[in-house]
């Protein structure tokens, strides 16, 4: 009796003990495959490492792009699909594969050079990941990428460690570079400019820009979503550090299936003059939609000027932007058909990082055309672009390229209000 006791109490005792050891083996590993687990349905790391020894057999040196969207753009029998709403990553794609005219290789200073594309999906396992094996590639030389601010922080964890240069076409948080500012053998380079210039640009437009009578107090709205928090959340504080007693009221939401009702009912109860969200497009979306509908309910009451950061690029933000009569995005960059260099690649209707994507696949052809064949390396690469920037042709108004050599020189550059109404027309180009 006593031992049929002990094992009944033993049993949920040792499954308890072995449920444990295999979590804590997928927290170790990063996963083990499964259908219903986000990490795998995000990411196919077997194809990542199928990549990678494929390429470690060519005799070319590689430049991957890593980012959000870029899902299936190796295989021509597989079609192109977003991963996720805020896909930058296929944008920028968008724009080297126009630089490469549609090859994945070409040849620069009598070498192949062949660019392979990795989709993480926004999601921060798969950015991890994907760093570590492509960080562990003798022949990866360059990384364009990632997309978002969290993806790249983890992803310059492993780059850093095998000192591989790194072109950010659309992270903008100036946080990223801090854990490598003492350490110059890095050539990290971000070519947008950051968020605390974007902050700048935003003060700088409500104060002189919007009308006296927008501008009783600011209601701020920020996207605590998973994955876009940190990106928002210093975009918040620097507001508030810039902006001060002007924000009146500020509300974090998150994308999940829920009422903003009450939210709502308080921004038409307060009557803010203005109306500021920092975060991505696709929540923006939603919560601007259910906004308009509580307005009007309140039609008497004056609807406020909606100013959206940069993360807000998609195009359908377009679905929303005719419900207001003042909607306008900050952003580091005009809309792509406005730069000579981009035309004949995409229509009018497009907004996103393309600039970046194309100046940051140059700067790498260029670079590497300077440096004799056998010399080219991660090392030599990386110091030809810190070295000698300033020389390359680019397409933005890149004025300092921000790296972590000189995070604290970024004074000076331009930013840009557009409004989306009016095919995102730039209506003022700030310089900063």
């Amino acid at each position: 009796m006593i031992r049929t006791l002990t094992l009944r109490w033993l049993t949920p005792f040792y499954a308890i003990i072995f449920t444990l050891i295999v979590s804590l083996i997928i927290n170790i590993r990063g996963c083990l495959r499964d259908d219903n687990c986000e990490f795998c349905q995000s990411c196919d790391i077997s194809a990542v490492k199928k990549a990678i020894s494929s390429f470690d057999k060519d005799s070319a040196f590689v430049i991957c792009v890593v980012g959000e969207g870029v899902k299936g753009v190796n295989d021509p029998k597989e079609s192109r699909t977003y991963s996720s709403d805020f896909s930058q990553g296929l944008d920028v794609y968008e724009a080297i594969n126009y630089v490469m005219n549609n090859r994945r290789d070409t040849i620069v200073n009598g070498r192949k050079l062949k660019i392979v594309y990795f989709d993480d999906a926004g999601n921060v396992d798969c950015a991890k990941e994907i760093s570590r094996l492509l960080s562990n590639s003798s022949k990866v030389v360059a990384i364009i990428g990632h997309s978002t601010t969290e993806t790249t922080i983890v992803g310059l964890e492993n780059y850093s460690r095998r000192k591989i240069p790194v072109l950010l076409p659309s992270a903008t948080n100036p946080e990223i570079f801090k854990p490598y500012l003492s350490d110059k053998s890095n050539n990290f380079f971000r070519l947008p400019a950051s968020d605390k210039i974007q902050v700048k640009a935003i003060a700088q437009f409500y104060r002189k820009k919007i009308s006296k009578s927008h501008r009783n107090s600011i209601y701020l709205i920020t996207d605590g979503t998973k994955g876009v928090k940190t990106y928002s959340e210093f975009l918040q504080n620097e507001l508030k550090r810039t902006l001060g007693d002007t924000i009146k009221f500020i509300e974090a939401i998150t994308y999940k299936p829920m009422s903003y009702s009450h939210i709502y009912q308080s921004v038409v109860f307060n009557k803010p003059g203005t109306l500021i969200f920092c975060g991505y497009g696709s929540l923006a979306r939603e919560f601007l939609n259910g906004l308009d509908s509580e307005y009007k309910r309140n039609a008497q009451i004056k609807k406020p000027v909606i100013i959206l950061s940069d993360g807000c690029n998609i195009k359908g933000i377009k679905d929303v932007v005719n419900d207001w009569d003042s909607i306008f995005i900050s952003f580091p960059c005009k809309k792509p058909t406005d730069y000579p260099c981009l035309n004949g690649m995409i229509d009018s209707s497009h907004f996103s990082y393309e600039v970046y994507g194309y100046d940051a696949i140059k700067i790498i052809m260029e670079a590497a055309n300077s440096i004799p064949k056998e010399k080219i390396s991660r090392r030599t690469l990386g110091e030809k672009i810190a070295n000698e920037f300033k020389s390359f042709e680019i397409c933005s108004e890149i004025k300092i390229l921000s790296s972590n050599h000189d995070e604290p020189q970024e004074k000076s550059c331009s930013y840009y209000i557009l409004n989306p109404k009016a095919d995102f027309i730039s209506i003022d180009s700030l310089q900063l």
